[in-house]
């Protein structure tokens, strides 16, 4: 049975290889890729598709964090593989090894970007882009429920990460027993470096801040602790839908919220900003006018781009 997220705009390839259906005999994994490209690639001249494509920015741009606008693209249905790593024959087998590896391509450079000041794969991953990245990588294992996000390598090279050789590629041995996440430049008989210099401590503090007692926040950003309008929340109060508020704020470009029950003043003035700029009173309160508009908005956002 096909499986397309519906936070992920469908956007297939029908003139590409067809991929192959999944296996189960090993554990599977993610694997996270660069575009180095400023916008949705076409995938042309031979190259093939990862399971899905996730950006963050204004239209044509690179990751802006002002903005904080995501669009997600889903090309491969995850009941099939994505065949966008190198694999030699002889070898060990990359993307269809187990019960396979889900690959996401993020739209930014990190690598030589002369204009930019970045230079020997120096760029740093934005953290943006790695908020938005955290919820993709939940909705993924909340839909197959047979990756070990806690499992993750510990070393993310921002130099020296080019090639086979690389210190930092694991053996065909450890690819073979990996459940977890990693990068392009973690995975055996590859010599791309992509992601670089990855934060990946940062980056699980964000998935692990989406699952608040065992409530998922989406993607979007938008609460979803059950199908009832939320209650008001004042200063003063403690709810696991608090972070989830926080999130819903935070997406939308207007704080800096740490993960947390508590409706302290901080979220208040977060979401009286966010209240003056939806044209609802702006009283630090969040009730059920505030989340409509503030879904509403949302949802407008990921349309940013259809390239």
């Amino acid at each position: 049975m096909s499986i397309f997220l519906p936070v992920a705009k469908k956007k297939t390839f029908p003139n590409k290889p067809g991929s192959v259906p999944r296996r189960s005999d090993a554990p599977s994994r993610i694997v996270i890729h660069t575009t180095e490209t400023a916008r949705l690639p076409g995938y042309r001249e031979g190259s093939v598709a990862p399971h899905f494509t996730i950006g963050v920015g204004d239209p044509g741009s690179l990751p802006n964090e002002e903005k904080g606008s995501v669009r997600i693209w889903q090309h491969i249905s995850l009941d099939r593989t994505a065949s966008a790593l190198r694999h030699n024959r002889g070898t060990i087998e990359t993307n269809h090894m187990g019960a396979h590896c889900i690959q996401i391509e993020c739209i930014t450079y990190i690598g030589d970007q002369e204009k930019a000041g970045i230079v020997g794969n120096k760029g740093k991953f934005p953290k943006a882009l790695s908020k938005a990245l955290a919820g993709l990588v939940q909705e993924i294992t909340s839909a197959l429920g047979d990756i070990n996000i806690d499992v993750f390598p510990q070393t993310w090279s921002a130099t020296g990460s080019y090639g086979e050789k690389a210190a930092q590629r694991l053996t065909e041995d450890q690819w073979e027993d990996f459940n977890g996440i990693c990068g392009h430049e973690h995975v055996p008989n590859n010599t791309h470096w992509d992601p670089g210099a990855f934060d990946i401590e940062e980056f699980m503090d964000f998935v692990r801040a989406l699952s608040p007692s065992g409530t998922h926040g989406t993607l979007d950003g938008s609460i979803s602790p059950g199908p009832e309008v939320p209650q008001l929340f004042h200063v003063g109060d403690s709810d696991p839908r608090v972070q989830l508020i926080c999130g819903v704020v935070q997406a939308l470009g207007y704080a800096e919220l740490p993960s947390s029950d508590l409706y302290d003043s901080d979220v208040a003035a977060g979401v009286e900003s966010l209240q003056e700029a939806l044209g609802v009173t702006a009283d630090g309160v969040w009730g059920p006018e505030t989340h409509a508009r503030a879904r509403t908005e949302l949802d407008a956002r990921l349309e940013w781009y259809e390239g």
